[in-house]
Formats: C-alpha cells, structure tokens, sequence
C-alpha cells in the first residue's frame, strides 16, 4: 500500500521512518514516538514494531494513541519522548511562530529530534504558484496546503539549524524529493481529475514515481529539508531503488515513460 501513496508523503515518511529506526537501536525499549502535527496515522504504517502518538489540533481517524495540542505550545513533559517528529508542519504556522515551535519540541526531546519541511527555494515558490493556479482551475477552488503556503511562506533553514546546533550534539541535514518530482507528480494528480475512472492511472504512476531515487544533491535541487538532531549518531543506510518491490506486473508504464521529459510532454 505505500508503494500507492502519493509520492509527496512517501518519500517523506519513508525517510523519517528510517531515520527512527536507525536511532531507535541505540535506545532502550520500549521507544516512544511522538510525531506533532500527525495526520492519518502516515508515520506509524511504516513502523509496525514502534508506536507512535499522534498529536495534533483535531483527533486521527483511527484509534492509535492520540494527544490532542498545537504548536508553540504543547501539553507534554520537558524530556519525557526519546524521538520527536515533526513533518511538514511549520509551513502551516506563521514564520514569527517558528522558533518558538522549535524551542518548544527541543524542551519535550530526550533523545533525538526530525523535523522536515519545504525549504524557501525560488524554484519553489515558483513551482507552487504554478500548481495552485491548476489546482483552481481544476477543482473550482483553491488548494488548502498550497494556500497556507503562500500565506505563511515556506521554510528558512539556517534560523532552526543554529538552534538545533546549539542543543545537540549532532545535526544532519538531508535534502529530500528532487522539486521537479514535487511538481510533476502533483499536477498528474491534479489533472487526474479531469479523467473519470482514473484510479489505476493515478497509483500506477505514483507506484513509478515511488520507485525513483530519492537522492537531491542539493537544497537547490530538492523540495524538503530534513534535520536530523540528537546524541552523535552514524548515517543510516541508504535504500536504492533496486531494493524496493519491482512495478506490479502488467501495470508497469511503457518505457518511453521512464523519461521525465515524456511525462511532461
């Protein structure tokens, strides 16, 4: 079933889940996990042998362990959770609300500390703009995410690393979903809308995007920013898209659709 999830949220918890993992060994059991702004149970489908508490403004659909809080300010005790999460939250909260939120999930860490965002980027800002016009056009209104986005502004990074470098031990930056992936993989989804019955178009197509490597040089290239904070730690391991599941039988895209440039077109 992940391999059917939007690419935006695959690629996004894939990699904070492995990150948990990684950090997890070095800790006693059991671990908590408490993932701020949590929605639709995402992080804990890929971590079956962790739990994980959701917390956010409104309760999950599901019945896993849920606080109900909302950023700078959260109802936990300082030091109490050995791993925080907190994916791509602060671009939904006003940028002067920021280095609270921040400040705030240090004082509740005991251990180790992820926190993923899209990064101010021109290419971005540009790329966003673009999408929230198609998105309108589409579906009559505008895109609730793409909106608060443009309200709030996307995230500044070096103000939050010098926080984190002044806390932690150590602070890994990591550069996640390469931003013309972001765009693409995003008005396909939009423009599927026009298409009845497009349900299988839609995953077999996210199931390919979902299988590209996740491997940005660089915060000019990428569309998310993770930073990765705590005791010293070594680097995990890095998955190839050779080691995922191979593209279902019989719903594989012809190969002329392997080249970016042919999606486009």
């Amino acid at each position: 079933k992940h391999l059917t999830m939007a690419p935006d949220r695959f690629f996004r918890f894939q990699k904070a889940s492995r990150w948990i993992q990684h950090l997890a060994k070095g800790m006693n059991p059991p671990i908590r996990i408490l993932d701020v702004g949590a929605r639709e149970n995402c992080l804990q489908s890929f971590l079956p042998e962790i739990s994980v508490i959701e917390l956010d403004i409104q309760p999950p659909d599901s019945p896993s362990p849920f606080i109900h809080g909302r950023l700078p300010e959260l109802p936990i005790q300082t030091g109490s959770i050995p791993i925080v999460t907190c994916l791509d939250v602060f671009e939904h909260i006003p940028a002067h609300h920021r280095i609270p939120a921040l400040r705030e999930l240090i004082r509740i860490t005991s251990g180790a500390l992820i926190i993923a965002f899209p990064h101010q980027n021109p290419v971005s800002v540009q790329q966003e703009k673009m999408l929230a016009q198609i998105f309108e056009n589409v579906h009559g209104h505008p895109c609730d995410f793409l909106s608060e986005h443009a309200r709030f502004g996307l995230v500044d990074t070096p103000p939050l690393l010098s926080i984190l470098n002044d806390h932690f031990p150590h602070t890994r930056v990591e550069y996640s979903f390469p931003i013309h992936h972001w765009f693409i993989s995003h008005l396909i989804d939009t423009s599927l809308a026009l298409i009845p019955n497009s349900i299988l178009i839609r995953d077999t197509l996210q199931t390919w995007f979902n299988h590209l490597p996740d491997t940005p040089a660089s915060a000019e290239s990428a569309y998310r920013t993770f930073l990765i904070a705590g005791p010293p730690f070594t680097d995990p391991p890095v998955d190839s898209p050779e080691s995922l599941p191979p593209l279902p039988s019989g719903s594989a895209l012809p190969e002329s659709f392997r080249d970016i440039a042919a999606i486009i077109h």
